[in-house]
């Protein structure tokens, strides 16, 4: 089975990660994948290359020059001859389905996000999701990461015929609790044994909300002065001015730290007690807690897209934009008596072995891929046309 993936891009996000993690499982099945980045090669491009899977990274291209990208992933598609190609996020998604009707073959999409209030995107991607929605119907499926995204999309005019929801899988192996990486790792972070870490880990983005994070740090930090937090992200630094301004305007540098784009997060992520987002729209299925409960790390979110479908009763689901809810929520999870602590741990990692470990996810990815091939070839309209 050859499959093109299309994706927008291989810079750090959720579902560049999940998208490598994948297509390990994949290609160890007998998958025979190829992955076109629209925006050139981004952080992820050497990790896809690693696992044995061919890169086409359109470099100097950019997603709003849709007319010289069709024209380029149109050749590149023809030349490997893929069984399906599968969309991977909006332009990749939209791309995808122009190259598939050209040549004659079946799409599937890919979408990893929720959009609860369209207006708050920026205009582009506005004008893409109505086109989108417009051709949605194009593809053989749609696959959601999460229940509320998929809702969301229908709600603004997604084929509901088509969607398909697959959540995020987790590499159960790479992210496994580990007592020597987690004391190596606090070594490093230069923290003792009465601190409690708590990590945010995402790219700067008005979405992820750092105020609503550092705001409910100041607020946990007045309850017991041993937190101490841990900010990791593009953008997330100390060149960054208003994280920067905020932290000083807190009163809390000493317990706050900008470690800013990091490749290492796999080996840091032991260290902390607790992981958690703050965002105030557009999760779907964040991987990052996903990651960390498979390391048996408790984990706290804002109540955005299936965050608490993830988390289960292994952590804490608070609203969005409420600092305060945010710190009572870490306090609570702090001062857990060892034995509870513990409990929670191992909840935590079990829910994603039994629920979310990568090959299991990728097996419905196969189911799909399998239902769908057979009858891509009995329809006329959507026959595949093999090129030298």
């Amino acid at each position: 089975m050859k499959i093109a993936f299309i994706t927008t891009g291989l810079d750090t996000g959720g579902a560049e990660v999940f998208l490598i993690d994948l297509l390990k499982s994949l290609k160890a099945s007998g998958v025979d994948p190829l992955v076109i980045s629209l925006t050139g090669k981004g952080v992820h491009h050497d990790g896809i290359v690693e696992i044995g899977v061919p890169v086409i990274a359109l470099e100097g291209y950019n997603a709003l020059m849709l007319p010289l990208l069709k024209k380029r992933v149109l050749k590149e598609v023809k030349r490997f001859a893929p069984d399906l190609i599968q969309g991977w996020m909006y332009h990749g998604n939209y791309i995808a389905s122009d190259v598939g009707a050209r040549l004659g073959v079946p799409v599937a999409w890919s979408v990893h996000h929720s959009v609860s209030d369209i207006s708050k995107e920026k205009p582009v991607l506005r004008l893409l999701l109505g086109g989108s929605k417009k051709r949605s119907s194009e593809a053989r499926f749609i696959q959601y990461c999460s229940q509320v995204s998929r809702t969301q999309h229908e709600r603004i005019g997604f084929d509901a015929t088509r969607g398909r929801i697959i959540p995020n899988g987790f590499d159960c192996d790479k992210f496994s609790p580990d007592e020597w990486k987690r004391a190596t790792a606090r070594r490093r972070l230069g923290v003792v044994a009465e601190h409690f870490l708590i990590a945010h880990i995402g790219r700067y983005h008005p979405m992820k909300d750092h105020a609503n994070f550092l705001r409910a740090a100041r607020q946990a930090l007045d309850v017991d002065d041993r937190f101490r937090f841990f900010l990791i992200g593009p953008e997330v630094d100390a060149y960054n001015a208003e994280l920067v301004h905020l932290r000083r305007e807190l009163g809390i540098e000493y317990a706050v730290h900008f470690l800013g784009l990091r490749n290492d997060v796999d080996r840091l992520m032991h260290a902390f007690d607790l992981v958690s987002t703050s965002s105030a729209w557009g999760e779907a299925f964040p991987i990052v807690l996903g990651e960390a409960m498979a390391c048996g790390i408790p984990c706290t979110a804002t109540a955005i897209g299936d965050c608490h479908y993830l988390i289960g009763e292994t952590g804490s689901i608070v609203p969005p934009r409420d600092p305060e809810a945010l710190a009572s929520a870490w306090v609570e999870l702090m001062l857990e008596d060892a034995t509870d602590r513990r409990t929670r741990s191992q909840a935590a990692r079990k829910r994603i072995l039994e629920n979310f470990s990568i090959d299991a996810i990728a097996e419905q990815f196969l189911a799909l891929y399998r239902d769908t091939l057979p009858a891509a070839k009995g329809d006329a309209s959507h026959q595949h046309v093999k090129y030298s």
